[in-house]
Parts: C-alpha cells; structure tokens; sequence
C-alpha cells in the first residue's frame, strides 16, 4: 500500500465511533415539591429525580444510532 493510499478512506473501511451522551437527573416535577426549611432549596429527602427531557431525547438518539449503524 503506498503512503498516498493510507490517506483514502474506502467506504467499508470506516473506524468505529465512540458516542457519549451527558446526562442530568432533575426533579420529577410531578412529584409535589416540598421546601426545606432554610426557605431557600427543596427537600432532597422528599424529591423524586428522573431523566431530563432532553437528556433523555438525546440518550434515544444514541441509541438509534447504535442500531442503525450495527454498533
């Protein structure tokens, strides 16, 4: 193989992605909230937490990546 062919990528000859996706658990803000009693935050004891609505778009994207790329 000469070093001008180690440049060209073939179609099949692609290198496998890696694909992260960040998430943040938030207060499921269905759940009642409750106030602690400083006034100034939630009372962690009482709160549900679950995916954030974009984080969780964006962890199903990723996802349908995998499977429509054979990962």
């Amino acid at each position: 193989m000469a070093a001008s062919d180690a440049m060209v990528r073939r179609p099949n000859e692609f290198a496998a992605m890696q694909i992260f996706v960040l998430i943040k658990l938030v207060p499921d803000t269905v759940e009642e909230l409750a106030v602690a009693p400083d006034a100034k935050s939630l009372e962690v004891d009482a709160l549900r937490f679950k995916l954030g609505d974009s984080d969780e778009h964006a962890l199903e994207q990723a996802l349908l990546l995998k499977e429509q790329h054979g990962g």
